[in-house]
């Protein structure tokens, strides 16, 4: 059963992947859609390699990833409000990063039961 740290993690680089699709589909954006990929997928690294690591300043790479997984649920829900037909999926989509984030921020060693 993996952890959600490594649960965020792959939510992360999903995150990325839609990122870099929307970067693709509307050139006045690329730029900032690429970088903030590459910053959904750094953080992503970061949680797996070491969950209960720390910046230099003492963030906790789990705070940035769970906020980077609230921040890929606000987008979720944007896209849902502005394509009615993906409405349900894109807010179904938020609250699982939402719930997730909220579990990566309290333990992210912690494993969900099945």
């Amino acid at each position: 059963m993996p952890s959600i740290a490594e649960i965020s993690a792959g939510l992360m680089r999903d995150a990325a992947g839609l990122l870099r699709t929307l970067g693709t589909q509307h050139a006045e954006l690329s730029q900032r859609m690429f970088r903030d990929a590459q910053t959904f997928e750094q953080v992503a690294d970061l949680l797996e390699g070491d969950p209960t690591g720390a910046l230099e300043g003492g963030e906790p790479f789990a705070a940035i990833g769970a906020g980077l997984l609230r921040d890929a649920a606000g987008l979720f829900r944007l896209l849902g409000d502005q394509n009615k037909p993906l409405a349900e999926q894109m807010n179904q989509n938020a609250d699982v990063f939402t719930q997730v984030a909220d579990m990566l921020a309290q333990d992210p060693l912690a494993r969900i039961d099945e």
